[in-house]
């Protein structure tokens, strides 16, 4: 490690090992988000929007699959299950999508800000492209819920 490189691990507060393991812990976010969207595509009200949620919740699955292994490339396992979901699901589809739509934006937040404090030009990518696949998934939900009853209780 050159001079360069431990100042400016020391102006970040953090080494590339503590923020490779924090890119790990979005894996188990990403099934969470999957597991959340899936169990939402079970209890929608209409087969258009269970279709579209199913998609996604797939969509996340093999999101976290393609950041899991661009970690192991540098020597970093991500855990493998989902993280603890603790939010109790919404009474209405509305609000299920709305959760979902929190949720993804949290995560499209964090791949950003991951994506600009590494320094690994093909995790950046990797971070870049999850991130922007989260941006559209952000789409779809927002159309779910323009099309949603925020009235209506299941």
């Amino acid at each position: 490690m050159s001079w360069t490189e431990r100042l400016l691990q020391l102006g970040s507060g953090r080494s590339r090992l503590s923020l490779h393991r924090e890119i790990a812990g979005l894996c188990p976010q990403l099934l969470a988000a999957a597991e959340r969207l899936a169990r939402h595509a079970r209890m929608a009200p209409h087969q258009g929007a269970e279709r579209h949620l199913a998609r996604l919740a797939e969509e996340d699955r093999k999101l976290a699959a393609e950041l899991r292994e661009a970690l192991r490339v540098f020597g970093t396992v991500a855990p493998d299950g989902p993280a603890a979901d603790e939010e109790a699901d919404a009474l209405s589809h509305w609000g299920r999508l709305c959760q979902d739509l929190n949720l993804h934006l949290a995560l499209a937040g964090k791949l950003i800000e991951a994506a600009n404090d590494v320094e690994e030009p093909r995790l950046v990518t990797t971070l870049r492209a999850i991130a922007e696949s989260e941006e559209r998934q952000l789409a779809e939900l927002r159309d779910l819920i323009a099309r949603a009853d925020p009235q209506a209780l299941d």
